[in-house]
């Protein structure tokens, strides 16, 4: 496909249904933005795919980890799984046909559009029902677990979801202007929420802190275990809200407020920032919570327990030793996570034949 000289023809070329104008005759002024952002995204979307895949695994296979605040963690992982499969591939392929043909397919550019406005709605919604969540769980108490309960929680989530649905599909309709300003508008309001509630819980936790140990010794370990929750999942609406928040003011600066943009440059880089995002979340996760580390080592212990079941070396058949390691500290955390008055020992019994060791019984015993 040729280059297009004329501006007549670039406006009927970009013309693809609600989208706006991506002034294709101005690409030469973003080539090297486009081949930047486009390798990034490039390298970067497997690695999304790949990690929140493994944080949805470990919320499916840990029982420990079924609680409303990781449902919702659940909910942002599988919208950066989304992400990592469809909008970052659509928006590199978006930026590479710009540079070689100066012009992007429709299709392109519907599905980048779509899941962009689909995936980041649901993000956003997301990011302020955690902090809605993390607040409660401070301020509620021993209320907490009665009110906020996990069916509550997964409404909430799939309204989220229908919301956003929606909000996206609304936008082919003769308001689409009117939907992405309603749309930009929710983000916007989101954002200001969870930036609102974040700071109250920062509140409670830093100016508090005499309140929250006393409040430890009345409620129990709960309470103090709510608290490091609502510390490590700050983390994450932080980082969030800064690597979101410029491609939101881009937005709603272009299309909503209709301000002049010289070559588009600001939306390549701020979008990719705000993918970026999608790779760092689980990273946060393994880096600030101790139960999620601990539920991958014992996932990654099984596996490795089912792997050397059939590996010889020397000739001689290697047991599962290190299975039973885990077999005795896992029934031990979980009988001190229960907090019941029980105790697991496992005594494993080695038969010497010829030099060999056989496979090792074990036995868990439960009083």
């Amino acid at each position: 496909m040729g280059f297009y000289n004329n501006s007549s023809e670039f406006n009927v070329l970009s013309k693809c249904f609600f989208l706006p104008n991506p002034a294709f005759e101005k690409v030469p002024l973003r080539y090297t933005s486009n081949l930047i952002t486009a390798l990034i995204n490039v390298a970067f979307a497997p690695f999304a795919v790949v990690s929140n895949s493994l944080l949805l695994l470990l919320l499916r296979r840990c029982p420990q980890l079924s609680n409303p605040s990781n449902i919702l963690l659940g909910c942002l992982a599988f919208s950066d799984i989304l992400v990592g499969l469809i909008t970052q591939p659509s928006y590199a392929i978006f930026r590479l046909q710009e540079n070689q043909f100066h012009f992007v397919s429709c299709s392109v550019r519907i599905v980048y559009s779509t899941s962009f406005y689909m995936c980041y709605g649901v993000s956003f919604m997301t990011l302020s029902a955690i902090s809605c969540e993390r607040y409660f769980a401070l301020k509620l108490h021993l209320r907490y677990k009665e009110l906020i309960t996990k069916r509550r929680v997964c409404k909430v989530v799939a309204l989220m979801w229908v919301i956003d649905v929606f909000l996206t599909t609304l936008q082919w309709s003769g308001f689409n202007v009117v939907a992405r300003a309603v749309h930009l508008g929710l983000w916007t309001f989101c954002l200001v929420v969870a930036c609102a509630l974040q700071y109250k819980v920062y509140k409670i936790v830093k100016y508090h802190r005499l309140q929250i140990l006393q409040q430890y010794r009345q409620f129990g370990q709960n309470f103090h275990r709510q608290t490091r929750l609502t510390t490590s999942l700050g983390y994450m609406v932080s980082v969030y809200i800064l690597f979101n928040l410029p491609v939101l003011f881009i937005t709603i600066l272009h299309q909503v407020a209709k301000v002049h943009l010289e070559n588009y440059d600001a939306y390549s880089w701020t979008e990719t920032i705000a993918f970026l995002n999608s790779s760092l979340n689980p990273l946060i996760c393994v880096w600030k919570r101790k139960d999620f580390r601990r539920c991958f080592l014992k996932l990654a212990s099984k596996c490795c327990c089912v792997f050397t079941d059939s590996v010889k070396i020397s000739g001689v058949q290697e047991s599962r030793d290190s299975c039973i390691f885990y077999r005795h500290s896992d029934t031990s955390s979980n009988v001190k996570d229960v907090g019941t008055r029980s105790f697991a020992f496992s005594s494993t019994l080695y038969k010497y034949s010829n030099g060999n060791i056989s496979q090792p019984n074990v036995i868990d015993v439960h009083l």
